[in-house]
């Protein structure tokens, strides 16, 4: 069921992409102020130069650190390597629950985590953490742009250094200074990235019992 559902997803955002509309559907500020707690979700398509394209959905509570994330591997003309898994974390990131479907071979486990490593603890918010990656001193403003007719801030950062530079470049929303999308330059070509990513952001206000919800069988008191 959760390939079923990822894949369907993962068609829909890829013809999104390729139709070169994502800025309708992939923006950064879709995020809301809301009054009350809400749970955050995000959506991050990526594809890849040989056109392999990843599909990861997170959605996480910041009243009580429960992060749920699916993930679909889908690539390019080559579905017998197709790979997909959701795994949550609950009771404070201590219990941990994963369903994995690799190559058609699936498998179900649980364990008890004894250190927690949430990466949103400090914050207590996926949207800030995220958006607090992109004002270290490694990035530089680049200047503003516009992308798919909305003003976004451009800026990069040379992630490695040999003959020649690897360089990420983000544009991020000008208020969350979350990114819309991101790209990776290799090699020195700076026309075609070897990486590409688009982002998608929203609250959600509804129950999340059915989200970060564990089969009994793996429920512990």
């Amino acid at each position: 069921m959760i390939q079923k559902l990822l894949s369907f997803k993962l068609l829909v955002l890829m013809c999104v992409m390729w139709s070169g509309l994502a800025a309708n559907v992939i923006a950064a500020s879709n995020v809301t102020v809301q009054t009350k707690p809400a749970i955050q979700h995000m959506v991050v398509l990526s594809k890849a130069i040989d056109n392999t394209i990843t599909l990861e959905e997170t959605w996480y509570n910041p009243q009580n650190s429960d992060i749920r994330i699916d993930y679909v591997y889908l690539p390019f003309l080559n579905s017998n390597k197709v790979e997909s898994w959701k795994r949550i974390e609950t009771q404070g990131g201590k219990l941990r629950y994963e369903l994995k479907n690799i190559k058609g071979t699936v498998t179900e486990e649980t364990q008890t985590v004894k250190y927690v490593n949430n990466p949103y603890s400090l914050t207590h918010s996926m949207f800030k953490t995220i958006a607090s990656g992109y004002q270290t001193k490694d990035w530089s403003y680049v200047g503003s742009t516009v992308l798919n007719g909305k003003e976004v801030k451009k800026v990069k950062r040379i992630v490695a250094i040999k003959s020649d530079p690897n360089v990420e470049i983000a544009y991020l929303d000008p208020v969350t200074c979350i990114p819309s999308k991101v790209e990776m330059f290799a090699g020195g070509n700076y026309i075609t990235p070897v990486l590409t990513k688009l982002y998608y952001y929203d609250e959600i206000t509804t129950s999340s019992e059915d989200i970060f919800a564990v089969p009994t069988k793996f429920k512990t008191n």
